[in-house]
């Protein structure tokens, strides 16, 4: 198709060079009005301006615009994955620090709780040593107590009895005299 166009304008070309009064109808050969080709080339710069005014320079800031936030996007994607590499790291020292303070705190409540039962183990102890102790101070008294009764009632049998040996009765105080020297009862 250009080849055809292409040796059209050639053909006329060479007519009017051949012509020179060919060359006024150079735009008749070709069927071109020149007075509606200013008007077609005047109405096109209308056009051309209209669209480069209202179209073209508004979608050109537009496509400016989307570019910068594109641009702008793509670097905070990137600041955004550097930070998240960042943030993974911080989290895995704070897990790992988190880690090891939780295993500090288990064996501090393990070696305080042993501490406190070993506490209880001798508190317990010294407890019942005391009540050991209270309770043989007890059994003494009470042994004490037996005794001193069983020597108070051997000392009526032994003062009945010689009352009964003797004949005679010594008076009461002479006679818890000599059972006192002989039994040492207080």
């Amino acid at each position: 198709m250009s080849l055809i166009f292409i040796n059209t304008v050639w053909a006329a070309t060479e007519a009017v060079a051949e012509n020179p009064v060919a060359q006024q109808d150079l735009l008749a050969v070709l069927g071109i009005d020149w007075k509606i080709l200013i008007a077609q080339i005047i109405n096109f710069a209308i056009v051309l301006l209209i669209l480069w005014r209202w179209v073209y320079k508004p979608l050109i800031k537009t496509l400016s615009e989307r570019t910068k936030k594109i641009d702008t996007s793509l670097k905070n994607v990137g600041e955004i994955e550097t930070r998240l590499a960042q943030v993974k790291v911080e989290q895995e020292n704070i897990l790992n620090t988190a880690r090891q303070e939780a295993t500090f705190i288990i064996e501090e409540a393990q070696k305080s709780v042993l501490i406190e039962q070993q506490k209880i183990a001798d508190e317990t102890k010294v407890q019942i040593e005391k009540q050991l102790a209270v309770a043989k101070d007890k059994l003494k008294q009470e042994k004490d107590q037996v005794l001193l009764d069983i020597k108070k009632a051997a000392a009526g049998l032994i003062e009945i009895g010689a009352a009964k040996i003797l004949a005679e009765k010594i008076d009461a105080k002479t006679n818890k005299k000599i059972i006192k020297n002989n039994l040492d009862i207080s």
